[in-house]
């Protein structure tokens, strides 16, 4: 009778149709946040093959000095169109290189099945599930065929080039209007994308050296096409990830010291991830690229800008890389060269000399606390002055 019941059930509710076309407010809940969401904005038009997200985040971990300001904020704006999928940070366009074609957010509601219903804001909705060995979808969608909510819990990578991991993303649907106006759309800059601008031509063109620090596994040194970062953007790294629970998810043992001299001409930065070959998302092809630590900067992401209170991210291009000694004098000659690679230490010195506890107890960049043991390590090598030994590979 159980059964029968739940037959007749199923067969009473008729398959879910996502409308071809609907724009709606949205709250999203993503993974490793680390702030506050607020309701954004999804424009969804399947007729057209397009598609945009807009969300704002309130950076937990930004600078408190920047509390109250347009920079505690994170603007998320994604696009997907025929040709692929775009998104701007900070006023800052790239193009995800392993997306080529329009991803259907909805694709897979025609295969899901009835599973029930709930309540959610007082109206009872209908929840349709979808299952496969690495990815979890549910619909949720009122007798009318307004979309309330989809949650989606899939195994793949964050970024090109990084482990697949377990990621849970909730989108609460808060209004629905049926059009998705041609003018939302106008926003999307692919120029900027693929020709992302440069700083301004530096008055004083002389090559400068930088202290950049790396972590990566043991036995890759090769730091060409790798992003790299000052002792207080790689402090925001570390505390970024023990704060978000991520550290199980690295594949770093070791962090690394050089000394870079560079051509002082900033590009986009490029996230980059992987060896053999490095993938990296972004479009500079020659000039090292800067952003503030965490992504966070109060003017084009930090590009072109000292950026002391998040510190500083920089991406190393290998077509910018000088070869035989040569020096960056010019991008038309090359912009960047190691100087020398000063010292190499386990990460678990660091974590031994209380990094996890300091991160947890600064809370927000600058990360005082956990860059001061963070430098101090590599300045000394004694354990008893707070120092971490070369370590031998």
């Amino acid at each position: 009778m159980m059964i029968s019941l739940m037959n007749c059930l199923v067969c009473s509710v008729p398959q879910p149709e996502v409308p071809t076309q609907f724009s709606s407010s949205l709250l999203l809940n993503g993974p490793m946040s680390l702030g506050k969401w607020v309701p954004g904005q999804l424009v969804y038009d399947r007729t057209q093959q397009r598609t945009k997200l807009t969300t704002d985040l309130l950076a937990g971990l930004a600078p408190v000095q920047w509390e109250g300001t347009p920079a505690a904020w994170s603007n998320w704006t994604q696009w997907t169109i025929t040709d692929g999928t775009y998104f701007s940070t900070g006023a800052q366009f790239r193009k995800f290189i392993d997306a080529t074609s329009f991803y259907d957010m909805f694709g897979w509601v025609p295969e899901t099945t009835f599973s029930g219903t709930t309540t959610i804001n007082n109206k009872t909705v209908n929840i349709w599930e979808l299952s496969t060995p690495t990815a979890f979808f549910q619909y949720y969608v009122s007798d009318d065929g307004t979309p309330v909510r989809q949650v989606e819990n899939i195994f793949a990578a964050r970024l090109p080039g990084t482990p697949a991991i377990w990621q849970n993303t909730t989108m609460d649907f808060m209004t629905f209007e049926p059009v998705a106006p041609p003018s939302e759309f106008s926003d999307l800059n692919t120029t900027a994308a693929l020709y992302p601008p440069a700083c301004p031509p530096p008055e004083d063109p002389t090559p400068v050296v930088l202290d950049m620090y790396i972590f990566h596994p043991s036995g890759e040194n090769n730091i060409s096409g790798q992003d790299t970062a000052d002792a207080i953007g790689d402090a925001g790294f570390v505390c970024f990830d023990v704060l978000s629970n991520n550290t199980k998810n690295d594949n770093y043992s070791v962090v690394s010291l050089y000394s870079v001299e560079v051509y002082p001409q900033f590009g986009q930065y490029k996230p980059c991830n992987n060896y053999h070959p490095p993938i990296c998302i972004g479009g500079e092809p020659i000039l090292v690229g800067r952003e503030g630590g965490l992504g966070y900067g109060q003017v084009f992401q930090g590009q072109c800008t000292p950026n002391p209170l998040t510190g500083n991210w920089y991406s190393l291009p290998p077509a910018g890389q000088c070869a035989n000694g040569t020096r960056p004098t010019s991008p038309d000659v090359c912009t960047w060269r190691i100087v020398e690679k000063v010292k190499t230490i386990d990460v678990k010195c660091l974590f031994q000399r209380g990094m996890f506890d300091a991160c947890k107890a600064d809370v927000r960049l600058p990360f005082p606390k956990t860059t001061n043991i963070f430098v101090t390590a590599f300045e000394q090598d004694d354990p008893s002055k707070g120092g971490c030994p070369p370590y031998q590979e």
